[in-house]
């Protein structure tokens, strides 16, 4: 289920921080139906954890979470309610970052 929500990962399996973000995202946007038109067309390209640290200490690790260019239209639209919605469902800070090739 969480599959759908990653761009062109049909043949690649998901790891547990994407399957995480997948089913968080989902169910966003089962949540509301405001939330469904805000997020129909959001797709993911890649997930990722990082470790943060402020004077040699770790704090609170990061989840970036990288879409692919066609969908940062919808990222515009809706990152303010996401990237809360999100962070509260997955107890770590959240950035979204748009990926572009040229």
């Amino acid at each position: 289920m969480a599959l759908n929500k990653f761009y062109k990962r049909k043949d690649k399996p998901l790891s547990t921080l994407e399957e995480q973000v997948g089913k968080a995202i989902i169910e966003v946007e089962k949540s509301s139906a405001e939330n469904k038109a805000l997020l129909k067309g959001f797709l993911v390209d890649s997930c990722k954890e990082i470790e943060t640290s402020y004077n040699g200490k770790k704090s609170k690790s990061l989840i970036l979470i990288t879409i692919p260019y066609i969908c940062s239209k919808v990222k515009e639209n809706c990152s303010k309610v996401l990237i809360q919605t999100l962070e509260r469902k997955l107890n770590h800070w959240v950035a979204i970052t748009v990926k572009r090739n040229i």
